[in-house]
């Protein structure tokens, strides 16, 4: 779910099928594709982004569209690219139907700075690719020095922390939307706070703070292990 970066050439307005192709490389449809660009090949743009980012996604069709959204907590492009995903909800929530879904890309931090993809450059590479992402995308808050420190030894924790909020609103145990801003929560936590996501304390702390029932989030937690 990256947004497109700069010097990516874009085309205004977007064809019915790049609208598609687009908005699909955004997220991941549980629909069909076949039927899915059949309904949408007739329909208006609506182009979403600002600055360097930009999101061209579809206008949604009279029934429901369900999508899986694949997410890792400590995902610097994750965080940039939610604004769009809130403009995209807020304007098509009645018509989708959302399956939030965590994928642990970062499942052994170590084991990325040490013999992984970040190996070469250390943690102040890594810091200075995270500022650069952030800054390029309107969050100058971000400086990168969340890979400092305590930082999390795995996207793990905070990810089971995220799937026991989604388990509680698929349960009606919280509002909808609550899973997006929780996993937001967490990841503002992260990379602006700089604080450990990975500690149970930080997950509840977010979780209070969006009025979560801490003892419903906790079992719901403890299934989601």
């Amino acid at each position: 779910h990256k947004p497109c970066r700069p010097g990516r050439r874009q085309q205004t307005p977007l064809r019915a099928a790049h609208m598609f192709q687009a908005f699909q490389r955004m997220f991941h449809f549980a629909a069909p594709r076949r039927a899915a660009l059949r309904s949408l090949n007739a329909l208006p743009a609506l182009q979403l982004g600002s600055g360097h980012t930009s999101c061209c996604v579809p206008r949604m069709p009279s029934s429901k569209l369900s999508f899986s959204h694949w997410t890792d907590p400590l995902c610097i492009w994750a965080f940039v690219a939610q604004d769009q995903l809130d403009r995209l909800l807020a304007e098509h929530a009645p018509r989708l139907v959302v399956d939030s879904r965590v994928v642990p890309i970062f499942g052994s931090i170590a084991w990325r700075f040490t013999h992984g993809p970040w190996s070469s450059g250390g943690v102040e590479a890594r810091v200075r690719a995270t500022a650069e992402i952030a800054h390029a995308h309107g969050h100058p808050e971000v400086d990168g020095s969340c890979w400092r420190g305590d930082c999390p030894s795995s996207s793990w924790a905070p990810g089971a922390a995220i799937k026991a909020v989604a388990a509680l609103e698929h349960a009606g145990h919280a509002e909808p939307g609550t899973t997006g801003r929780y996993q937001h929560a967490l990841r503002k936590l992260f990379f602006v706070e700089g604080q450990n996501i990975a500690r149970r304390s930080k997950q509840l702390e977010a979780a209070e703070a969006l009025g979560i029932a801490r003892a419903a989030y906790e079992k719901a937690l403890a299934y989601s292990k």
